[in-house]
């Protein structure tokens, strides 16, 4: 006579097979996620650090020169006060006018504040501290020839964010030449 079914014992080996199938399987979908995770933040972190450098640069280029101090603000390599010709509506150039674009960093936020003359297109966004990145590793920037007489400045930041355990950065420098330089 012969018996139909499954035993205890064959039972328990299909269940340990199937774990281990499932086991194999979930590890490679978790690395993928986890690998898919990283990539998409260190394009985030490239993407961020372009737009800033980008604006910083654009700014630098339409400056007519750096201010050593204003308000409380000094130009240093982590501070950057920019005279910056004031604008109307109409892009056209207000006689005698200039904005202060100030771009400085407090722990891990990079601020940007603009004090516009009261003509000017910018005038809206007068004292307005706008926070750019709340990512901020290092900030410096560099002036050539010096800093007294800068015609070109440098920037140089880095981005930062962690990803589970791990931490991913972006370092970017970029170079720009004012060309408004009185």
């Amino acid at each position: 006579m012969t018996k139909k079914g499954t035993t205890l014992i064959e039972l328990l080996i299909a269940i340990i097979i199937l774990g281990i199938i499932m086991t194999v399987f979930s590890s490679i979908y978790l690395i993928g996620v986890n690998s898919f995770r990283n990539e998409f933040v260190q394009s985030q972190l490239l993407s961020n650090s372009q737009v800033i450098v980008d604006r910083i640069n654009q700014d630098v280029k339409f400056a007519q020169g750096i201010d050593e101090t204003f308000n409380s603000y000094t130009t240093s390599n982590t501070l950057l006060i920019i005279q910056s010709p004031a604008i109307d509506t109409e892009h056209i150039f207000i006689p005698n006018g200039i904005d202060r674009i100030i771009y400085y960093q407090d722990g891990e936020e990079l601020h940007r504040v603009i004090y516009a003359n009261p003509n000017s297109s910018r005038y809206p966004q007068n004292g307005i501290d706008q926070i750019l990145t709340k990512n901020l590793k290092t900030l410096s920037f560099g002036f050539f020839p010096d800093q007294a007489n800068p015609n070109k400045v440098s920037t140089t930041l880095t981005l930062s964010k962690g990803v589970g355990k791990l931490y991913r950065s972006v370092t970017i420098t970029a170079k720009a030449k004012m060309r408004n330089k009185l």
